[in-house]
């Protein structure tokens, strides 16, 4: 059953993957493929135009709607205006489109080189997103999302790493939402880190997803109704 909210109600970069921004990436080094081909920004129309439009490395932006800039933990950062409020009430999704293309451009077993093309803000993008993204995978009872919300998570955490404790308190929502669904934390979070370069928070994310005792409550998470759908509300 989903938990009160409709298709049509999802984020648009959610209910169509084919983004139409591809950029460079942000701050990071130019990424070549395996093949030797540099990866070039794509765009429907110039960047340079006078359009009110913000440039980040290469992509852009509505000035009215700033990019989650903020390193670090987007669970628990200056990423929200107040910390008790449910998670996308907090968590910016201004940087959504920024994410999704990242995601869709990533190589499948994600490489070196594709970590070292992105930079920090690229890295908040898909930590927010993760984040934001594992509640749409609990309205909608999708586990598609909550592999979309790991692997955010995951590639975020490879450019940028964070303290373990602040990573597994995030992490408690995509192993739940799993659990729910009648799924395997343990094989999801492990396919999700096969998919990534071998390092201290893909280590992480596999042990974690090994775990038994995961409950919302001891990561300090509950779960609230809002009139949009369920969503996830820290305690403390």
């Amino acid at each position: 059953m989903m938990h009160g909210l409709q298709h049509s109600q999802l984020p648009p970069t959610v209910r169509d993957t084919g983004s139409r921004w591809l950029p460079r990436f942000v701050t990071g080094r130019p990424y070549r493929s395996t093949s030797g081909t540099a990866e070039e920004s794509v765009r429907s129309k110039p960047l340079d135009e006078p359009s009110g439009l913000v440039q980040i490395g290469c992509a852009a932006y509505p000035r009215s709607e700033p990019v989650c800039m903020t390193s670090g933990n987007p669970l628990a950062s200056a990423c929200h205006s107040d910390p008790m409020r449910p998670n996308l009430e907090r968590i910016p999704g201004k940087a959504d489109r920024l994410a999704e293309a990242i995601i869709d451009r990533a190589p499948f077993v994600v490489d070196h080189g594709f970590v070292d093309s992105l930079g920090d803000a690229a890295a908040a993008a898909l930590r927010c997103y993760g984040a934001r993204m594992v509640t749409f995978a609990y309205r909608e009872d999708s586990i598609g999302l909550v592999r979309r919300s790991l692997l955010a998570e995951g590639l975020g955490l490879c450019v940028k790493p964070d303290d373990d404790r602040d990573v597994m308190v995030g992490l408690a929502l995509p192993w739940f939402v799993t659990q729910q669904l009648g799924r395997s934390p343990k094989d999801e979070f492990a396919a999700i880190a096969d998919r990534l370069p071998d390092n201290g928070m893909t280590r992480l994310i596999r042990r974690f997803g090994k775990r038994v005792d995961i409950t919302l409550g001891a990561f300090g998470w509950d779960i609230v109704e809002t009139p949009e759908g369920a969503d996830f509300v820290p305690t403390m």
